[in-house]
C-alpha cells in the first residue's frame, strides 16, 4: 500500500473515529471535502483496511499522525502537485486537532507529524503550508492547536515571500487582536514566543494604525494577575516597537501610556498591584531600548520615568519592590544621554513630576491617529487580502474569502480636550479591534485564580527608613544621590556605622537588588560611596554611618549578595584607578574604600565556594583589571594573578567560561611584566596560564568549556609577548600602540585596494587572509608546538576533542598558508606531520563518531593540507602548473575520498534510501573532444523528453552513484538506458563515495541515521545544529581543497561531486552553493591557488614576510620617536616627488591594486565550444537547485526551456520559448549572495545570459528586490546588496550576451534610488557603489564605448559620491576617483580635484564628516594626498576657513591640508601649539572620566598626527620660520608650556607614546622644564628592580630618560641637569644604552675627562644589578671609549664592581677589557706623543691607492697614538664595503690590538685557519643593516669584508668561547688546532704578503661557563722550552701537549721581528 494510500486511509479512520465519539465534523468542512475527493480517486485494492465506527485507540491515532505526514512528505516530492493540495489542508487540520487530544502520546505524535511536515515541504512547498498554519491560528479552536499552528507558523514566517507578507500581516491583524483576549495561558505565551519571531520580518508591513491596535490589545494583559500572561503581554509589545515601520514614535508612545498608568499617583490601597507589576515588566523591558531611540522621548517623560521607579521601591508588596529596583537598574545601566546629564547635575529634579498639577499633558499618548493621520489612503490601495494569499486558479477554495473576516477598522479617535480630561487611573485605556459578533471572547477570560504575588505584601519586611536625614529629591542636590541614599538607608544599612540590615528585615533579593542599582550608579558617579548616608550628621563624629559600609555584605551568607558586592568593588575601581586624585598610593581614600581592601573582598569572593559568587567577582574583576594594570597600584593585583589560576579546579563549568572569556581579555604583556616584577620565583605568568589553565580546561568533559578554552588560546597568541626580556615588551608594547596612533602614511594612490568576487576559499585569496605578522608566527609556533605534542601523548578523549578544537580555532584566524613554518607544514614530510595525523584519525579511529571532533578534524586537515600545496608553489615557483596540481592531488586524494564518502552519506538520508552496492560511473570526458553527457541529449522522444522533465531537479548522481532518486517510470527508463551504457564502457571504476565497505563508515551511517530521524521531527536548533555539523565541515573542507585541484583532477568527480552537492542544498544551501562555485573554479582553472605562479605574484609578496620567529625589534626610540619621523619625512618627500614628476609629464600615476581578477579560461585550454558545453552542462542540476532556492517555477512543466539553456550556453537559441514567471522562496540574505555569486561566476565565464532569461524575469526580480529595501521592508537586504550590484555590473558586459540586459547608467540610477529611499547610506548605498566604482574607474571594460559617454558616467557616480563625502567609505572610492584621474591628464585632474575641495571642505569645516575612527581619519588623509597640488592654489580662501580658533575637536585635522601653504609663521605657531593644548586637554578629561571612556575612539590618533606634524615642522628644516616662532614663543615665555604638560603627564599610564612625543617636542624646541622631566622619570617605589611593575608608565618612563639623553647630546654644558640625571637613573641608563641617544649621550660624555669621570663615579656609586650578566655586558658597554685619563678609575671600577663575578663569561670580558685597559694606560704613560694635536677629521681622499690610504691612516693614528706598546702589539685592519648596486667599493683602515676569532662549530674540532675564514668571511648587509653607499648617496644592500693590512709584532687572538650573543649561552668546547711554530696567516693579509707567526703563549680555560679554572702556557724566550702555569704550581711540559684543547687566548709572535722595526710594514 503506498503512502498516499495509507494517508487517505488514516483520514478516514480519523472522522469514523471522531463520529463514533461524537464529534463528527460539519459537511462542509474542509477536512471532509477533501477526504471525500480522496476516496473518490482511490482504487478498491486500497481499501483494505477493516471498517471501525468505534473510536481509535492512542496507538492506532499516533500511527494515523505517521501516516498522514508520510503521506505529505511522499506528495510533496512527486512532481504533481495536485494530491498535495488536496490532501495538506485535511491533514494540517487533523493533526492540529489531533495536538489537543486527550492522551499526551497521542499530541507527542502530532507535534512530531507536523513538525516532519514543516521539514519535508520546507524546500518547495512552503507557501501552501503556511496557509494551512494561517487557517489553524484563524480557526483557533482549542489552546493547544492555537499554540502548535502559530509556533510553526512564527519558526517559518522568515520563508514568507516579501510580496506575500503584507497580504499575511492584513490577515494575521485580526487574528492576533482576538488571540489577545483570550484568557488561556498556553496561547498567550505561544502569541508572545510567536510575535518575538515574526516581529524582524513582518513587523515593518504593520501599518501605524494597526501596529497600535495590536499594543494597545496586549496592554490589558498587563495587568492581569498572572505573571506568566504579563511578561508575554511585555515581551510581545517590547517586540513589535522594536521591528515596526517607526520604533521612534512608537517607543515614546509605549512609554507615555506606561506612565500615564500610573502617574498622578494615587493611593496604594486603590492600585492594582497586578497594573504596577505589568507596567514596570514593561518598563524594565523597553529601558535599554531607550539609549539608541531616545530622540522622541523627552526629559520630562525620562525624569519621570527615574521618579515613578524610585518612588515604587518603596511599596508595600516586595513583588512591586523587586520589580522596581530591576527596571531602575536596567535604566542606571544605560541612561540616555540627557537623563545622564540630568542625574548627575544639581538641582536637575526641582519639581516632583508624579502629582498630578505636575504631570504632562497625555494627548498624543492616547491618540490613534497621533501616530497615523489617515489609514484610509493606504489601505485603499490594498487587494483582496485572499487574493494575495491563495492563488486565484485554485479550485474550490472560494469559502476562504468568506472565512476571513476583514481588517477590523481603527478605533474612533478621542478630541484632545476629551483626552486631558479623562482620568488615566479611573478607568481601564480603552479596547480597540472588538472582534466580529461569531468570535465570542471567553467569559472566563478574568476568572483566572490569582497568584500569590499579587497578593502578598511584604509583611515579613519591616523596611523601615534610619533615623535621620537623607535629603529628599527635590532639594536641589545631585539626584543620583540620593537615590543611592534612599536606597541604602531603606533596604541596607541602619544609619549606625557597620550597621547592616539582616534577611530578617529586608528579602535578600531585594538586597542583592539593591547593591545592583548602587553598583550602575557608582559607575556613573563613583564618589557616591565616600559620602554618608545622613546629611543631618557630622561626617567627622564616629556615629556618622558612611555608604562605603555597603562592602560589609561582602561576608553576607547569601552568594548572590556576596557577588553582587563584588561587582560593585569591581565597578568602583574601574571608575577611580585613573582618577587624577588618586594617582598616588591610595592613602588618600578612606580605608574601606583603599585598592588593597577592596581588592582583598574580591579575591575573597573569586575563591568562593559558590559559583554564583564566582561569576560575578570575575565580572567585577574584568571591570577593574585593565585600568588597574595602568595605575601606580597596580602591584595588588598579583593575588588576583594567582587566583585565577587556581579557578581552573572549579566544579562548575559557567565559572570555568566565564574565567576563559576573562583571559580572552587579558593584556598579557602587561602581566607578564607585573608578574616577574612582584612573584616570588623566576616563573613566567604567560607560561602558567597556557600549561596550568587553559591546556586543562582544553581537557574538561564539557565542550561548551572546551570552546572557551580554545578561544582564549586564539587570544593568547595573539597577545602573548614575543620578547623573552621584560624590555622586549616595553619595545612591543611601544610598536603596538604607536601602529595603531600613526600607522604608516601612504603617498596617494598607494593602499587603495579593490575588492572584487571571485574570491578564494584559501587565505591569503580569501577575504579572510592577509599578510604574515612574525611577532605572531612565534607565538602561534610555540602554541602549536605544544598542542601538537599533547594531542600524540595524550590519551584522553577528552583532551583529544579540546586540542582539536583548540587548533581549528587557531587555524581559523591564522591559516596554515599565511604561517607555514608556525604550522610545521612541509609538503615533503607531510606523511609524518600534523596533516597525516588528523587524516588518519578521522578516516581510521573512533574519533570519526564524535561528531564535533570529527568537524574539526575534517577542516583542520584541508587547512593543513591548503598550507603544504601553497608553501611547494612558493618554494618551487619554476614548477609547472600540471605538476603542481598533481603533487597537489596526491596529497589530497585521501581526504577527499573521505570527504565524499560523508557527503554520500548525507545523501542517503535526503534521499531516504537504503545504501548499496555501488554502479559503475562514467568519468568527465577531457577537452577537446568531449561527448554529451546531458540527459537531455539523450532523449529521442517528445514523450521522453516531458516525462524526464519532472526529473530534472534529482541529483545528477542519482544514476551513477548510490544517491538516491524519486521512483516514477520516467527515471526507470532513464536508469536503464544508462546502465546499458555503462556496461557497454570498458573503462568501469567504482564510485568514490562508496561507504558500505568500511565498518566505521556504516557505524557513522548509523549514528547520523538516527540523529536524522531525530530532526525530521523537531525544529528546534540543537538538533539541526547536531545534524549538519559534521555536513558543514566537509562542505567546507571541501570548497577548500578544490582550491587546490584542477580540471584533470576534479573532472572524473565533478558529476559524483555534484550529484552529492546538489542533493544536499536543501540542509545546507549556502555551503552547498558555495562548493559548487569553487568546483565551477577548479573546473575552469580560475580558482586561485591553482593558478601559475605567476598569476598569483602577491601571494609571495603577501606571505614572504611569515617566520616563526620574528626580527630582532627595534629599540624604543626607533618605535616611538625615529620610526614615526622617518615614515612623515618618506611620505612627504615621496609625495613631492610625485608631483614634481606629474608636472614634468614624465611618469604615470601609480594604480591601485585591483583584486577583482575575473577567472575567465585557463591560458592554452582549448576554446571548442562542445567541450565547453559539456563542461557546463554537469552543472545543470546544481545551476536549477540554486535559481529555485532564489526563484521558483509556478509550472513544473516549464523546467525544460530551462535546463536546455543552461547546457547550450555557448549556443544563441532564438526560438527558445519564454521562461516561467518567477518568484523568491527563500528570504537567507546568505544564501541569494551564494546563488548570486554562482550567476556571477558564470556570467564571467561568458555564459550567455539572455539563453538562461530571455524575458528577464529573474532580473527583473532581482530588481524588484530593490524596491523592497527602499521601502524599508527588508531589513536584512543590506546583506544581499554587494552580490545584487555585483550581478548587475557584471551583466553590463553586452559583448557576452545576445542583447542588453542592464547598462550601467540603469545600475546607477538604481543606486541613485538607494540614496533617495532614506535608509543608511553606510549600509545600503555605500556597499552598492563600490562595485560600480571599482567597474568604471579601475577595471578596463572589455566592450567599446563611446568616450564621452563613459566620461559623463563617471561624472555622475563623482557627482553621487559627493552627495555623500561625509561618509569614511565615500572618502575612500573618491580617492580612488580621483587617483585614477590623474590617469586622464593634469587638467581633468585638476577639475576633479577641485570639484572635491569644493564639496569635502563645507562639511569639513563644519564638523559634518564622520571621522570617528581611525579608518575613518586615513581614508581622510588618503585623499588630501590624493588631491592636486593645482586644485590648493589660491591658498587664502582655504586658510581663511582652516586657520581660526579650533573649537572643537573635529577641527584639529584641518593643519594637515594648511601647513605647507601659511605665510604667517607665527600665528602658524600659536595655532598649532592652541590647537596641541585643547586636544590634548580634552583626552585627559576622556581618560579621567569614565563616562566619556570609548566615546572617543578617534581622538588619540588625531593628537598623535598633530604631535607628528609639529615635529616634522620643527625638524625637518623645511619651516624654518615657524620652527623659530615657535621656539621664541617658549623660549621668551610668550606661550605658557605648562599645562599642556601637566595634561600629558595625566596619559603617561593611557597613551605613553602620546607622552613620548610630546616629550621629543619638548627637546625640540630646547624647553628645560627639570620638574616634568623629574615627574616623569620618578623612580620605582622598589629600588631593587627597575620596573614600576606598570608597562604603560615603564614605557613612559624609559621613553623619556631616552629623550633626556636626546637633549643632553646637545647640552653638555647643563650641569645641574646632568648630575641629577646620572645620580638618579644610572642603572636605567645603563639598561638602555643600546638606545641610540643614551649611546650618543654617553660618547658625548666621554669625549670630555671629566664629564666621564662623573659617568665612572655614577656608575660605580649608583649602578645596580651588576651581578647580572646582561648588565655587567651593558656597564662594559657604556665604558667604551673611557678617555685614558680615565683609566684608573675605570680599573678601580672593573676590579672592584666586575671582576669578582661569579658569572666566568661576565669575569672572562672583564679581565680582558681590564687588560686592554691596563695595556692602554700603560701606552699612554710612556706615548712619544707628549702634547696632543687636534685630530685630523677630514676623510682620506678616495683618489688614493689602498696602500697609500692605509699609510695615511697608520700616520694619523700615529700622531696621536705612539709608543713602545704600539710598535709591540697594535695592527690594522681593512674593512671593504662594496655596493651590490652600483659596485663602487669603499676602503677603511682601523687598528686593533687584538683580534676575537668566532668558532665556526660548536663541538669537534677545527683549524685555527678556520676561525679566520669565518672572521675575513664576506658579509651582506640588508634590511635594517643597510649601509649608505657614497656613490649611490641612499641606502642600498652591501657586502663587507675583513683583511689585516698590517701586523703586529704580537698577535693576540682571543677565541669566542663565552660569547653572550650565543643562542644557548654556554661555552664552546670546540677544540682549535694550531699549529705552534709556522702560522700562516698570508691569505688574510691585504696585499697578500707573505707572514708566519710562532707561537708564544696560551692561556686555557676548563670547565663550564658556570665553573672553571684558568691554566697558561708559555714559552721560554731564550731556551724554547715549554711550561705551564698552573695557580702557584709551574713546571715544564712537553710541546706536543701545548694545544691540549682548551685555548682560549693565544699569544703569536711575528717570525723575524726581532730584527725588524715595529713600524715596517710585512
Amino acid at each position: 500500500m503506498s503512502s498516499l494510500e495509507k494517508l487517505v486511509r488514516a483520514l478516514e479512520l480519523l472522522r469514523t473515529s471522531d463520529s463514533a465519539a461524537g464529534g463528527a465534523t460539519t459537511p462542509s468542512s474542509p477536512v471532509e471535502a477533501s477526504l471525500r475527493s480522496s476516496l473518490a480517486d482511490l482504487k478498491p485494492t486500497s481499501l483494505l483496511f477493516r471498517q471501525r465506527e468505534a473510536a481509535l485507540s492512542s496507538r492506532e491515532k499516533k500511527q494515523c499522525c505517521c501516516h498522514l505526514a508520510e503521506g505529505v512528505v511522499s506528495a510533496a516530492q512527486r512532481p504533481s502537485p495536485d494530491q498535495l493540495q488536496r490532501h495538506l489542508p485535511a491533514v494540517v487540520e487533523t493533526l492540529l486537532q489531533l495536538a489537543d487530544d486527550a492522551d499526551a502520546d497521542v499530541r507527542t505524535a502530532a507535534d512530531e507529524s507536523l513538525n516532519r511536515i514543516v521539514r519535508g515541504l520546507s524546500e518547495n512547498n512552503i507557501g501552501r503550508l503556511l496557509v494551512e498554519l494561517y487557517k489553524g491560528i484563524k480557526q483557533g479552536h482549542s489552546p493547544r492547536s492555537v499554540a502548535a499552528a502559530l509556533t510553526r507558523f512564527a519558526e517559518l514566517s522568515n520563508r514568507i515571500r516579501p510580496q506575500k507578507r503584507r497580504a499575511y500581516v492584513v490577515n494575521l491583524f485580526p487574528c492576533i487582536l482576538r488571540l489577545t483576549q483570550r484568557a488561556e495561558l498556553a496561547v498567550q505565551e505561544s502569541l508572545s514566543a510567536a510575535l518575538v519571531k515574526m516581529a524582524p520580518v513582518l513587523g515593518v508591513f504593520f501599518t501605524d494604525g494597526e501596529t497600535k491596535a495590536v499594543l494597545q490589545a496586549f496592554l490589558p494583559n498587563l495587568e492581569h494577575s498572572q505573571a506568566p500572561l504579563r511578561r508575554a503581554a511585555s515581551a510581545a509589545m517590547v517586540a513589535l516597537v522594536s521591528q515596526c515601520r517607526k520604533p521612534e514614535t512608537f517607543l515614546p508612545w509605549l512609554l507615555s501610556t506606561l506612565l500615564d498608568w500610573l502617574v498622578p499617583l494615587r493611593p496604594p490601597e486603590s492600585e492594582s498591584a497586578g497594573r504596577v507589576l505589568g507596567v514596570l515588566l514593561c518598563l524594565r523591558d523597553i529601558t535599554p531600548l531607550l539609549e539608541e531611540l531616545c530622540d522622541g522621548v523627552s526629559l520630562e517623560r525620562l525624569l519621570q520615568l527615574y521618579e515613578l521607579l524610585l518612588h515604587l521601591t518603596q511599596h508595600a508588596n516586595h513583588n512591586v519592590v523587586t520589580s522596581a529596583l530591576d527596571a531602575l537598574c536596567q535604566l542606571l545601566r544605560a541612561p540616555p544621554a540627557e537623563l545622564l546629564a540630568a542625574l548627575i547635575t544639581e538641582g536637575a529634579l526641582e519639581r516632583s513630576r508624579l502629582q498630578p498639577d505636575a504631570a504632562p499633558a497625555v494627548g498624543k499618548a492616547n491618540s490613534v491617529l497621533s501616530v497615523a493621520p489617515s489609514l484610509a489612503g493606504e489601505e485603499a490601495d490594498l487587494a483582496d487580502t485572499d487574493s494575495l494569499l491563495w492563488p486565484a486558479e485554485d479550485p474550490g477554495q472560494d469559502e476562504r474569502g468568506a472565512e476571513t473576516p476583514p481588517p477590523p477598522p481603527p478605533p474612533p479617535a478621542a478630541a484632545p480636550a476629551e483626552i486631558e480630561e479623562r482620568s488615566v487611573w479611573t478607568e481601564p485605556p480603552l479596547r480597540v479591534a472588538t472582534p466580529p459578533a461569531d468570535d465570542v471572547i471567553d467569559p472566563l477570560r478574568y476568572d483566572i485564580t490569582c497568584t500569590d504575588e499579587t497578593a502578598d505584601t511584604a509583611s515579613g519586611d519591616t523596611q523601615g527608613s534610619v533615623a535621620g536625614d537623607i535629603g529628599s529629591l527635590t532639594d536641589g542636590g545631585i539626584p543620583l544621590i540620593y537615590c543611592c541614599r534612599l536606597l541604602v538607608s531603606r533596604y541596607l544599612l541602619t544609619g549606625v556605622p557597620k550597621g547592616i540590615r539582616g534577611d530578617r528585615e529586608v528579602r535578600v533579593s531585594i538586597k542583592v537588588l539593591c547593591v545592583t542599582c548602587i553598583s550602575a550608579a557608582v559607575s556613573l558617579a563613583p564618589d557616591i560611596l565616600s559620602l554618608p548616608l545622613l546629611i543631618d550628621k557630622d561626617p567627622e563624629s564616629a556615629e556618622c554611618q558612611y555608604l562605603w559600609d555597603v562592602l560589609l555584605f561582602v561576608d553576607d551568607a547569601d552568594p548572590q549578595l556576596r557577588g553582587a558586592v563584588s561587582l560593585l568593588i569591581g565597578t568602583y575601581l574601574r571608575a577611580t584607578a585613573l582618577q587624577p586624585a588618586t594617582q598616588g598610593d591610595g592613602t588618600d581614600r578612606p580605608a574601606p574604600l583603599r585598592a588593597r581592601t577592596l581588592l582583598d573582598h574580591l579575591q575573597q569572593v573569586l575563591l568562593d565556594s559558590s559559583h554564583v559568587s564566582s561569576r560575578q567577582a570575575l565580572e567585577g574583576l574584568g571591570q577593574c583589571l585593565e585600568p588597574l594594570l595602568k595605575a601606580p597600584e597596580c602591584e595588588l593585583l598579583l593575588p588576583l594573578l594567582s587566583a585565577l589560576l587556581r579557578l581552573a579546579d572549579h566544579s562548575y563549568w559557567l565559572v570555568k567560561v566565564d574565567l576563559c572569556s576573562l583571559v580572552s581579555a587579558l593584556p598579557l604583556p602587561e602581566l607578564e611584566l607585573l608578574w616577574r616584577w612582584g612573584a616570588a620565583d623566576d616563573s613566567s605568568y604567560q607560561q602558567l596560564l597556557l600549561d596550568d589553565l587553559l591546556l586543562r580546561l582544553l581537557e574538561d568533559v564539557d565542550q561548551r568549556v572546551q570552546q572557551a578554552a580554545a578561544t582564549a588560546i586564539v587570544s593568547y597568541v595573539q597577545r602573548v609577548p614575543v620578547s623573552a626580556e621584560p624590555d622586549g615588551w616595553v619595545s612591543e608594547a611601544a610598536g603596538r600602540q604607536r601602529s595603531a596612533l600613526l600607522p604608516p602614511p601612504q603617498p596617494w594612490g598607494t593602499g587603495l585596494r579593490v575588492t572584487g568576487p571571485g574570491r578564494g576559499a584559501v587565505p591569503p585569496f580569501s577575504e579572510a587572509g592577509g599578510p604574515a605578522r612574525p611577532e605572531l608566527g612565534a607565538a602561534l609556533s610555540l602554541v602549536v608546538g605544544k598542542l601538537i605534542s599533547t594531542l600524540m601523548m595524550t590519551d584522553s578523549k577528552h583532551m583529544v576533542s579540546g586540542t582539536v578544537l583548540a587548533l581549528r580555532a587557531l587555524m581559523d584566524k591564522m591559516p596554515a598558508t599565511v604561517y607555514p613554518e608556525a604550522w610545521q607544514v612541509n609538503h615533503k614530510r607531510y606523511r609524518r606531520g600534523l596533516y597525516q595525523l588528523c587524516v588518519s584519525m578521522v578516516t581510521s579511529t573512533q574519533l570519526m563518531h564524535d561528531l564535533a571532533t570529527h568537524n574539526n578534524l575534517v577542516h583542520l586537515a584541508a587547512s593543513l593540507a591548503a598550507g603544504i600545496c601553497v608553501r611547494q608553489q612558493r618554494a618551487r615557483p619554476s614548477q609547472s602548473r600540471e605538476e603542481r596540481l598533481r603533487a597537489n592531488w596526491d596529497l589530497l586524494e585521501p581526504l577527499v575520498t573521505h570527504v565524499m564518502r560523508v557527503m554520500n552519506i548525507y545523501s542517503h538520508l535526503v534521499g531516504d534510501t537504503q545504501p548499496t552496492t555501488p554502479q559503475n560511473k562514467s568519468s568527465l570526458p577531457s577537452f577537446p573532444t568531449a561527448s554529451s553527457l546531458s540527459p537531455i541529449k539523450k532523449r529521442s522522444t517528445p514523450e521522453r523528453s516531458k516525462s524526464a522533465t519532472s526529473t530534472t531537479t534529482t541529483s545528477t548522481a542519482a544514476s551513477s552513484t548510490p544517491a538516491p532518486a524519486p521512483a516514477s517510470a520516467a527515471s526507470d527508463r532513464a536508469g536503464s538506458q544508462e546502465r546499458e551504457e555503462k556496461e557497454a564502457d570498458k573503462k568501469v571504476r567504482q564510485a568514490v563515495g562508496f561507504f558500505m565497505s568500511s565498518p566505521e563508515y556504516q557505524k557513522l551511517y548509523s549514528m547520523l541515521k538516527t540523529i536524522y530521524e531525530t530532526f525530521k521531527i523537531t525544529l528546534n536548533a540543537q538538533s539541526s545544529e547536531k545534524l549538519l555539523g559534521v555536513l558543514s565541515g566537509c562542505l567546507t573542507a571541501l570548497g577548500i581543497l578544490l582550491e587546490l585541484v584542477g580540471t584533470a583532477q576534479v573532472a572524473p568527480l565533478a558529476e559524483e561531486l555534484l550529484g552529492y552537492v546538489t542533493g544536499l542544498i536543501r540542509l545546507t544551501p549556502a555551503l552547498a552553493l558555495h562548493c559548487v562555485l569553487q568546483l565551477l573554479r577548479a573546473m575552469f582553472g580560475s580558482a586561485d591557488a591553482a593558478r601559475p605562479s605567476g598569476s598569483a605574484g602577491h601571494l609571495s609578496r603577501d606571505a614572504s614576510t611569515t617566520s616563526c620567529a620574528a626580527d630582532d625589534e627595534p629599540g624604543l626610540y626607533q618605535a616611538c620617536v625615529n620610526g614615526p619621523y622617518a615614515e612623515l619625512a618618506a611620505f612627504v618627500a615621496t609625495s613631492r616627488r610625485l608631483t614634481a614628476t606629474n608636472e614634468e609629464g614624465t611618469s604615470p600615476s601609480p594604480r591601485p591594486e585591483y583584486d577583482s581578477r575575473r577567472p575567465g579560461l585557463s591560458s592554452g585550454r582549448s576554446t571548442d565550444k562542445q567541450a565547453l558545453a559539456s563542461y557546463i552542462r554537469v552543472f545543470e542540476p546544481s545551476v536549477i537547485k540554486a535559481l529555485k532556492l532564489y526563484t521558483v517555477t509556478s509550472d513544473p512543466e516549464v523546467q525544460s526551456p530551462v535546463l536546455w539553456l543552461l547546457i547550450n550556453p555557448l549556443k544563441a537559441c532564438s526560438d527558445t520559448p519564454p521562461p516561467p514567471q518567477l518568484y523568491t522562496v527563500t528570504s537567507d540574505p546568505e544564501v541569494q549572495s551564494q546563488v548570486l555569486w554562482l550567476l556571477i561566476q558564470l556570467v564571467q565565464l561568458r555564459v550567455n545570459y539572455c539563453l538562461l532569461d530571455s524575458d528577464q524575469i529573474f532580473i527583473g526580480y532581482v530588481i524588484k528586490q530593490l524596491e523592497y529595501v527602499e521601502e524599508g521592508q527588508m531589513k536584512e537586504g543590506n546583506q544581499v546588496i554587494p552580490a545584487i550590484f555585483r550581478f548587475l555590473v557584471a551583466l553590463s558586459y553586452e559583448r557576452y550576451h545576445s542583447k542588453t540586459i542592464v547598462s550601467i547608467p540603469k545600475v546607477i540610477q538604481l543606486c541613485d534610488g538607494l540614496i533617495a529611499s532614506g535608509q543608511p547610506p553606510e549600509t545600503y548605498a555605500l556597499p552598492a557603489l563600490r562595485p560600480i566604482v571599482e567597474d568604471l574607474f579601475v577595471s578596463a571594460r572589455p566592450s567599446v564605448q563611446d568616450a564621452k559617454e563613459l566620461e559623463a558616467q563617471k561624472e555622475v557616480l563623482l557627482s553621487m559620491l559627493l552627495r555623500l563625502i561625509q561618509y569614511p567609505e565615500v572618502l575612500e572610492l573618491v580617492s580612488l576617483a580621483v587617483c585614477e584621474s590623474r590617469r586622464d591628464g593634469e587638467e581633468r585632474w585638476r577639475l576633479a580635484s577641485r570639484a572635491v575641495l569644493d564639496a569635502l571642505l563645507p562639511p569639513l569645516l563644519q564638523l559634518h564628516v564622520r571621522l570617528d575612527s581611525p579608518e575613518a581619519l586615513a581614508a581622510l588623509h588618503r585623499l588630501l594626498a590624493a588631491l592636486c597640488p593645482r586644485a590648493l592654489r589660491p591658498a587664502e580662501d582655504l586658510l581663511s576657513g582652516l586657520l581660526r580658533t579650533p573649537g572643537r575637536r573635529g577641527s584639529y585635522y584641518r593643519v594637515a591640508v594648511s601647513i605647507s601653504h601659511c605665510r604667517l609663521p607665527l600665528l602658524l605657531a600659536r595655532f598649532l601649539l592652541s590647537a596641541l593644548e585643547l586636544l590634548v586637554g580634552q583626552l585627559a578629561s576622556v581618560v579621567a572620566s569614565p563616562l566619556m571612556w570609548g566615546t572617543t575612539t578617534c581622538l588619540p590618533q588625531l593628537l598623535a598626527q598633530l604631535l607628528q606634524i609639529i615635529i616634522y615642522i620643527l625638524q625637518s628644516g623645511a619651516f624654518g620660520e615657524c620652527a623659530r616662532c615657535a621656539m621664541w614663543l617658549v623660549s621668551e615665555g610668550l606661550y605658557d608650556l605648562e599645562p599642556i604638560s601637566n595634561a600629558f603627564l595625566s596619559l603617561a599610564g593611557v597613551q605613553p607614546v602620546l607622552l613620548l612625543s610630546w616629550c621629543n617636542l619638548l627637546t625640540l624646541l630646547n624647553y628645560r622644564q627639570l620638574d616634568f622631566w623629574r615627574a616623569l622619570t620618578q623612580p620605582p617605589a622598589d629600588p631593587s628592580w627597575e620596573s614600576t611593575g606598570c608597562l604603560a608608565r615603564d614605557l613612559a618612563r624609559k621613553g623619556a630618560l631616552i629623550l633626556l639623553c636626546d637633549y643632553m647630546c646637545e647640552n653638555t654644558s647643563d650641569g645641574e641637569l646632568l648630575a641629577w640625571l646620572l645620580t638618579s637613573h644610572m642603572t636605567e641608563l645603563v639598561a638602555l644604552s643600546a638606545e641610540p641617544p643614551v649611546s650618543d649621550m654617553l660618547a658625548a660624555l666621554h669625549r670630555n675627562p671629566s664629564a666621564s669621570g662623573l659617568l665612572i663615579q655614577a656608575i660605580a656609586a649608583r649602578c645596580r644589578h651588576l651581578d647580572q650578566p646582561l648588565m655587567a655586558q651593558r656597564v662594559l658597554r657604556c665604558l667604551e671609549g673611557a678617555p685614558a685619563a680615565q683609566y684608573g678609575p675605570l680599573l678601580l671600577l672593573l676590579s672592584r664592581r666586575l671582576m669578582t663575578s661569579h658569572h666566568l663569561v661576565v669575569a672572562d670580558e672583564v679581565i680582558r677589557l681590564a687588560c686592554r685597559y691596563l695595556l692602554q694606560g700603560l701606552h699612554e704613560d710612556v706615548n712619544r706623543v707628549t702634547s696632543r694635536p687636534k685630530p685630523i677629521t677630514t676623510d682620506i681622499d678616495d683618489s688614493l691607492s689602498a696602500s697609500q690610504k692605509s699609510m695615511e691612516a697608520w700616520k694619523r693614528f700615529l700622531r696621536l697614538e705612539n709608543s713602545k706598546f704600539v710598535d709591540l702589539f697594535v695592527g690594522q685592519l681593512k674593512a671593504t664595503l662594496r655596493c651590490t648596486v652600483c659596485g663602487h667599493a669603499s676602503v677603511t683602515f682601523d687598528p686593533f690590538w687584538d683580534l676575537s676569532l668566532p668558532i665556526p662549530s660548536r663541538s669537534g674540532q677545527v683549524r685555527l685557519q678556520a676561525c679566520f675564514d669565518l672572521f675575513t668571511k664576506e658579509e651582506v648587509l640588508d634590511g635594517d643593516e643597510k649601509p649608505t653607499c657614497s656613490k649611490c648617496q641612499k641606502r642600498q644592500k652591501c657586502t663587507r669584508s675583513l683583511s689585516i693590512q698590517k701586523f703586529p709584532r704580537i698577535l693576540v687572538v682571543h677565541l669566542k668561547r663565552f660569547s653572550p650573543q650565543e643562542r644557548f649561552r654556554g661555552k664552546l668546547n670546540t677544540t682549535v688546532d694550531f699549529s705552534v711554530n709556522g702560522l700562516d696567516l698570508s691569505p688574510y693579509s691585504a696585499g697578500q704578503t707573505p707572514c708566519r707567526y710562532s707561537l708564544y703563549g696560551v692561556a686555557n680555560h676548563s670547565g663550564t661557563l658556570l665553573s672553571g679554572h684558568y691554566t697558561a702556557h708559555c714559552r721560554h724566550p731564550y731556551t724554547a722550552e715549554w711550561y705551564e702555569y698552573n695557580d702557584s704550581r709551574v713546571h715544564v711540559m712537553d710541546q706536543r701537549n701545548v694545544n691540549s684543547g682548551k685555548a682560549y687566548v693565544l699569544f703569536f709572535e711575528l717570525a723575524g721581528s726581532k730584527h725588524r722595526s715595529g713600524s715596517t710594514h710585512v
